[in-house]
């Protein structure tokens, strides 16, 4: 049987927590791809400095979680979106960007990063598809748990 994947740090642990991206199966980390890929290349318009990259505000992010934890965060910056999934949430250069996580204990597990389409036009809830993938991912992450808890036994 395969070895069980262990969700990758984001941040460095912190007096609170982690914040942690998950691993698929098959060894893929979509939040990871985002945030290198994406989040690096959104930027605020006319800004040459690194700081000003979406990837570098949310690091930042991450980081305040794993020291402070979620009482201490901003309610536009995460929030409870639905069921267990919330959503670490930023606007770069006048593009929402949502990375949505769940909780496992004093963890945050980051499932996947994405543009909020419409977010110009000021509409609502995420596209279905980007609800799903959350969940499927945060589905697989529990199994494979569970599995490497059993046989820690």
């Amino acid at each position: 049987m395969a070895k069980i994947a262990r969700p990758t740090f984001i941040a460095a642990s912190g007096a609170w927590g982690t914040v942690e991206f998950a691993v698929l199966q098959s060894g893929k980390i979509p939040a990871k791809l985002f945030f290198d890929v994406d989040c690096k290349q959104i930027r605020e318009k006319g800004a040459d400095e690194p700081q000003a990259s979406a990837q570098a505000r949310f690091l930042i992010l991450f980081q305040h979680m794993a020291n402070y934890g979620p009482a201490e965060m901003p309610d536009k910056r995460f929030k409870k979106e639905m069921g267990n999934l919330w959503a670490f949430r930023h606007e770069v250069a006048n593009i929402q960007i949502r990375f949505p996580c769940f909780r496992d204990g004093n963890a945050w597990i980051v499932t996947h990063g994405f543009v909020k389409p419409g977010a110009r036009k000021g509409l609502g809830d995420w596209p279905q598809s980007e609800v799903h993938r959350a969940q499927s991912i945060e589905v697989e992450y529990w199994q494979r748990t569970q599995l490497s808890r059993k046989k820690k036994r």
